[in-house]
């Protein structure tokens, strides 16, 4: 990854082993990483940092996922969004109207693929070509 840009990746989830795992992964991939495990605390990092992307969880214990990547993309609108959800489904309506609007540009169902996490990280920064 190129050294000189500032690459931050912000997780949202307040399962600690699973938001771990994603930190190191993305660690390794040469990130800055900020965590957050409400999100409360989410929204005050992506207004605090100039997150690139972001995997927030569906399920929080403060407020609902969707709601937090509303104000994420306000806060930050050219940051990759991610859902992450074991509770909801690539064809669910709630999910489907999220990538519609334009809120997520994409959606991994729990249990997450770490190849993946670092594929669509990759992309946030143009590195394999992909767009938002």
């Amino acid at each position: 990854m190129n050294e000189s840009l500032r690459m931050v990746a912000l997780i949202v989830d307040d399962e600690q082993d699973l938001a771990w795992a994603l930190e190191q992964n993305l660690l390794l991939d040469g990130w800055q990483v900020i965590v957050a495990s409400t999100g409360g605390a989410a929204i005050e990092l992506a207004l605090a940092n100039a997150v690139q992307i972001a995997f927030v969880d569906a399920k929080l214990p403060d407020m609902d996922g969707l709601a937090v990547v509303r104000r994420i993309r306000e806060l930050r609108p050219d940051a990759t969004v991610v859902l992450i959800s074991g509770y909801y489904y690539a064809e669910d309506p709630e999910v489907r109207e999220a990538q519609r609007r334009g809120q997520i540009i994409h959606f991994i169902a729990k249990p997450l693929d770490l190849s993946e996490i670092s594929r669509l990280a990759r992309e946030a920064v143009g590195e394999t070509g992909g767009a938002r």
